[in-house]
């Protein structure tokens, strides 16, 4: 395991990158014969974007995501922590992309990949 979302655990060999945004919200405003002039509109804003990808042959199976989708749905927070116990606070999933490919007859796909979207909730 390398993190978690809630009871979820993701492995290194699924997760091929993450990427986090933060905005600040500070925003430009135009004046007359000025001038922009900055200012804060809103609070701080972090979001974190998984990509990565499933083993079906290993053991993944084609199921690996059904979890991930079944937290989704619940549309709750979900504490996220690194394996060295790093808390990185509260996640709410706001979507999940997947992509199947290489097609066997009779048993589905033989390689999936997969961009998770997941959004700070600053209020749990």
């Amino acid at each position: 395991m390398i993190f978690c979302l809630g009871e979820f655990e993701f492995e290194a060999l699924n997760v091929d990158e993450l990427e986090k945004n933060y905005e600040y919200g500070i925003r430009s405003i135009e004046r007359i014969n000025n001038h922009n002039a900055l200012i804060s509109i809103a609070k701080a804003n972090e979001s974190i974007k998984i990509s990565g990808k499933t083993l079906p042959l290993s053991k993944d199976k084609n199921t690996y995501l059904d979890t991930l989708k079944q937290m989704a749905s619940q549309n709750k927070s979900y504490a996220m922590c690194s394996a060295s116990g790093v808390y990185f606070g509260k996640f709410a999933i706001l979507s999940i992309s997947e992509k199947q490919s290489a097609f066997l007859e009779g048993s589905g796909f033989l390689t999936q990949s997969f961009e998770l979207n997941l959004q700070r909730d600053f209020d749990e």
